[in-house]
């Protein structure tokens, strides 16, 4: 469920592995369709409660098997996600198999899921953003060009300091504001720019 992602490298290196690909837009009902014409064995959501489509389409049955991943680190709620697959790491730190057991147990009491374990992250992490950001670097005369559109744009004094944060809108969490507080305190020339990031348009 995606925007035209077709210039990302990481998203094409995603799909470069996968068997069949389909890009489905944001509909509720196209997306359900689509998902059980191709009788899938075991769906796994990645990001339950990031969005409203992927919370809604869980309440439904549309696989024998449905899970959601550790990228959101608590439970769902919801009584068709059967699995909730977490990593090991959370437990490694104790030695005591007894006592790894014991965390075992304390966690599913807060999981309407069954927890399973990945050992680490269970996934690959690939570093395409050192190239990206060594490409930012190398064009500091355009970064100058754009810092000067942007305060051009939003009205923003000379001489400043741009704070730009890219966020989710409920990926902002009401204790974020104490450590802006603290900062532009600290930096009377700081001025905080939030760009809130929509998946779906």
């Amino acid at each position: 469920i995606t925007d035209d992602l077709n210039n990302d490298i990481i998203y094409q290196d995603i799909i470069s592995y996968t068997y069949k690909y389909i890009q489905l837009k944001p509909d509720m009902q196209l997306i359900a369709s689509s998902i059980r014409d191709n009788i899938i064995d075991v769906l796994i959501y990645p990001q339950i409660g990031i969005d409203s489509i992927s919370y809604f389409l869980s309440f439904s049955r549309l696989a024998t098997i449905q899970s959601t991943w550790l990228i959101v680190p608590d439970t769902t709620g919801v009584n068709t996600v059967d699995y909730f697959l977490n990593s090991d790491i959370e437990l490694a730190s104790d030695d005591n198999l007894q006592s790894q057991s014991h965390i075992q147990l304390q966690l599913s009491d807060y999981y309407t899921e069954k927890v399973e374990y990945f050992r680490h992250f269970g996934c690959v992490f690939i570093d395409y953003y050192s190239d990206i950001i060594n490409v930012i670097k190398s064009q500091n005369e355009t970064k100058k060009i754009r810092q000067r559109q942007l305060k051009q744009q939003l009205d923003i004094p000379k001489p400043s300091h741009i704070y730009l944060v890219l966020s989710t809108f409920h990926d902002l969490n009401p204790k974020f504001d104490i450590i802006i507080d603290q900062l532009l305190t600290k930096d009377p020339l700081g001025v905080l720019v939030i760009y809130i990031i929509n998946y779906h348009g």
